[in-house]
């Protein structure tokens, strides 16, 4: 140790503050009597001229950088034909989908990415908020990514329902008043397609399933009654039912004559023979009657799948099938027209409460807000961090 002081006493005082400011430079420019007193003016006052020159900065920024941001707005209602308000209060007290959700489906579609990439390739939304000829803090970086630029856009843009979430409000900024306007036109029009597409894609796949029905009723009735027109034409019948109830007719009178005459023939044969021309006639005819009502009871009634019995039974199939199909198809036919009926009823309109205006003054940046805003915020700081600076100067 003594070596040591032995040693820095042969040293000069230039030769001790050079080798100081070798090893440890930034303690010699502290502890230098030049950079004292700047380091105490600094403390004392040096924070508040920062404050001073920030606020200059931000005045001057303001009053003569910041580029003017125009905002147009615009109101929108969307309107369900057939339903009126007595309707869809009905259906609110239901618990059933309402306008108010509506509202809100198409509020998420504007903030959406869609949105985005749509106003960008139909107005070149990112190359205008992108022009370098707006302040570099306000204009959108010209390498942004996809993520920022839509967190830029939303930002920019303001959607929000009024109380009772039957109209939406529509608030877009741009830096002319010109590209404001358009931007929510954009928006209406791009909303109007966006709400008849849910509808009219809801209808279209309700009646296109309702059209498909019909067609299949359609050719179903038409297999069934060909083959009906088969049956009829390969058995030479119109009508088994009635012809086979005139079959039925004729062996019935067939029968009451077959009677008749056998009981006359019994009378002839109590006085005349056998041999007699009247007792022979009328055997003879009594034979054909016999031979007859084989014949016509053989329509009715046989083995060999002609009879009118069979016939019957396959007609009546057959007709039960064509009038089922066709019982088919006029229900698909009234289910088509009302499911139509029901699908314009249910279709949703856009009406415009409110065009988009064209601003006249610029609402952005809010400048003498901002100032003050900033003002406030640092000096309520400023006297936080004096408080705290001159605690601990008073404790040391």
């Amino acid at each position: 140790m003594t070596e040591i002081i032995s040693t820095d006493q042969k040293l000069t005082l230039t030769q001790r503050k050079l080798r100081k400011l070798k090893k440890a430079p930034v303690k010699f420019f502290i502890d230098s009597k030049a950079v004292k007193p700047f380091i105490f003016t600094f403390v004392k006052l040096g924070s508040f001229l920062a404050v001073i020159l920030m606020f200059a900065l931000l005045v001057f920024y303001y009053g003569f950088i910041a580029s003017d941001r125009f905002e147009s707005s615009s109101v929108i209602l969307i309107k369900q034909a057939g339903v009126n308000e007595a309707g869809a209060s009905s259906l609110s007290i239901l618990g059933l989908p309402s306008q108010n959700q509506d509202i809100l489906i198409l509020q998420e579609h504007i903030l959406s990415k869609d949105m985005l990439n749509l106003l960008d390739q139909s107005i070149n939304l990112k190359a205008h908020y992108s022009d370098t000829n707006n302040d570099v803090i306000s204009r959108l970086k010209n390498n942004s990514s996809q993520e920022d630029f839509f967190d830029y856009f939303l930002k920019h843009i303001e959607i929000f329902p009024n109380e009772g979430g039957t109209m939406l409000t529509i608030k877009a900024q741009g830096f002319t008043p010109e590209f404001s306007q358009l931007v929510v036109s954009e928006i209406i029009q791009d909303a109007e397609k966006f709400i008849n597409n849910i509808g009219q894609s809801m209808a279209d796949a309700q009646l296109q399933y309702a059209r498909t029905d019909v067609e299949n009723a359609h050719t179903l009735l038409n297999t069934n009654q060909a083959v009906l027109i088969e049956f009829q034409e390969t058995h030479q019948l119109f009508n088994p039912d009635a012809q086979g109830g005139a079959v039925l007719s004729i062996v019935n009178n067939l029968e009451q004559t077959l009677t008749q005459k056998s009981v006359e023939l019994k009378g002839l044969q109590a006085f005349l023979n056998d041999n007699s021309n009247e007792v022979i006639t009328l055997k003879q005819e009594l034979k054909a009657l016999n031979e007859q009502l084989s014949i016509e009871k053989s329509k009715l009634v046989n083995n060999n799948g002609n009879a009118f019995n069979n016939l019957m039974a396959q007609y009546q199939e057959m007709q039960m099938s064509a009038q089922l199909s066709a019982d088919i198809y006029r229900s698909t036919l009234l289910s088509l027209e009302a499911l139509k009926a029901e699908s314009y009823r249910k279709l949703k309109h856009l009406i415009v409460v409110s065009s988009a205006n064209r601003p006249e003054e610029a609402q952005y940046p809010k400048r003498l807000y901002n100032i003050l805003t900033y003002l406030v915020v640092v000096l309520m700081f400023f006297a936080i961090f004096k408080i705290i600076y001159a605690a601990i100067k008073e404790h040391n």
